[in-house]
């Protein structure tokens, strides 16, 4: 299908790690496939790839496999995501003390 590149800057105030983003999306049903990370120095940095999507209710769409590889030392980390839940949460459930618990 078709993907949508979208470009994220730093702004030259943030304190990121990375200077640019590029996120692609596929088109028809908005599943975000891939992000390139890049350093303050416009050198690719890390990828993300996301795959093995499965559908979550009605109209939900969720990767149950995300891939990182650090491109500049070849490092690699598998995400597998085995629970998903839709149910809906406060703000105050994500509040950094609240992770911390």
């Amino acid at each position: 299908g078709k993907l949508v590149e979208i470009e994220s800057l730093a702004t030259p105030t943030t304190e990121s790690s990375y200077g640019k983003i590029l996120t692609w999306v596929s088109k028809a049903d908005q599943r975000v496939e891939k992000v390139d990370y890049y350093d303050s120095n416009g050198k690719l940095w890390k990828r993300a790839q996301f795959t093995k999507y499965e559908k979550v209710g009605d109209k939900f769409w969720r990767a149950r496999l995300v891939s990182v590889v650090n491109v500049q030392d070849k490092r690699k980390t598998q995400l597998i995501v085995q629970n998903v839940s839709l149910k809906e949460i406060e703000d105050d459930e994500v509040s950094l003390s609240a992770l911390e618990e």
